[in-house]
């Protein structure tokens, strides 16, 4: 038997995309006959490639969202999948519920179905579904699940918002830069030019920097550096002790410490908190919730503690040797060991990082605009004083005679 991908029309003309499996096209068709949809087409499907799917964050919270509605509802997992794979308008989101489908009625738990997928259902995802199966309240999970999506949502939103709009202004306000240098300053190089007078040190330096900015193949020069530069950091950057090193200095750097300590570390708190309130064991909580890590300090920090975990220390031993975390979370996770209320505290910890992230990042937002309008201020002034000190310096000449 091979898989086909196929495609067809339902009775209100909503294109699916699905899987099956046939001897042949032939055999795809007569067992479309059957369906209550309009076979269309056909084509032989590496399932291998499945491996590959990945699917929005926008969209897999779509999915845990609806799934979990229909579940609580009382529908069955193969009649909610159904109605989900006719509702949705993505070709990919379609495959991959159409194969968690057809392994599901071949005997296939949740668990193993979703596992087809790893790009698309995280660790934790696969984790708490199968610990959904095992002791009931799918629903619940679900509802869990979704949490956690928007949670993620909001980490990426912060993450984006910590390097994207930085970055965006940065290279906005070179670009500005160099447009001077290559077309307004070599407009004013030649009427000054003209004005044999002995130009200042600095028009000199300003109408060489935009000589060479505007010479064909010293940029050509720069771009390429730009781009060994690039290359040679993403090689480094693979080197594990090369990157830990790198993100030791994001928890130490000044202001940058501020605003991504508390990314890092409340995503981390915030996983581990659902995984151990859903019912997920300790050890296996920390493992999956290591992998929602971004950074390697943190993440080698995590294997130390997950290490001693397995060898019978307790949480606050564990999270203090590695002298990683502030003191705030260690003494709050003894607090949760000693009063039974792990979950409800390291939750409540994580909403804690989040909202100082959020306030951390607007301080530093705040503080980062003023720098960039003195940056391309300063550069403005550089121009403006290359240019009119030769202006004004002839003119005090000719006063002068």
């Amino acid at each position: 038997m091979a898989s086909f991908l196929y495609k067809a029309k339902d009775e209100e003309g909503h294109t699916l995309f699905g899987l099956i499996q046939a001897q042949d096209l032939k055999d795809v068709k007569k067992q479309m006959r059957g369906s209550e949809n309009y076979f269309i087409s056909a084509q032989p499907y590496d399932v291998r490639n499945l491996t590959g799917k990945h699917l929005k964050l926008d969209e897999l919270l779509m999915f845990t969202n609806r799934l979990s509605y229909m579940i609580e509802a009382g529908l069955p997992i193969l009649k909610a999948l159904t109605i989900l794979w006719k509702q949705s308008d993505n070709k990919d989101t379609q495959i991959v519920i159409s194969y968690i489908r057809t392994k599901l009625e071949n005997g296939l738990n949740l668990q193993e179905a979703f596992g087809f997928f790893p790009k698309v259902f995280p660790p934790m995802y696969l984790a708490m579904i199968s610990v959904a199966e095992l002791g009931g309240g799918l629903p619940k999970i679900l509802r869990k699940l979704s949490q956690y999506l928007q949670d993620q949502k909001a980490f990426i939103t912060r993450m984006k918002r910590a390097t994207t709009y930085p970055a965006f202004v940065l290279g906005f306000a070179v670009l500005v830069i160099l447009g001077m240098f290559m077309f307004v300053v070599p407009i004013f190089q030649k009427v000054i030019s003209q004005l044999h007078g002995d130009l200042p040190v600095i028009t000199k330096i300003l109408f060489g920097i935009s000589a060479f900015l505007r010479n064909i193949y010293c940029m050509a020069g720069v771009l390429l550096a730009g781009v060994a530069v690039f290359f040679i950091w993403r090689s480094l950057y693979k080197i594990k002790n090369f990157r830990i090193r790198i993100d030791s200095w994001k928890l130490k750097a000044p202001l940058l410490k501020e605003v991504f300590y508390p990314l890092y570390v409340g995503r981390f708190i915030r996983s581990l908190g659902i995984l151990l309130s859903s019912g997920v064991p300790l050890l296996e909580s920390i493992k999956v919730a290591k992998t929602t890590l971004v950074n390697a300090r943190i993440e080698t920090a995590v294997t130390e503690i997950e290490k001693q975990a397995s060898e019978g220390s307790n949480l606050y031993d564990a999270f203090k040797s590695t002298k990683t975390f502030s003191y705030l979370l260690v003494d709050m996770i003894g607090i949760g060991e000693k009063s039974g209320k792990l979950t409800q505290i390291l939750e409540n910890m994580a909403t804690y990082l989040e909202e100082e992230a959020d306030y951390k990042l607007a301080k530093f937002l705040t503080l980062l605009e003023p720098a960039l309008i003195i940056f391309v201020g300063g550069a403005v002034l550089f121009v403006m004083l290359g240019i009119y000190l030769p202006v004004f310096s002839i003119q005090s000449s000719l006063r002068s005679m």
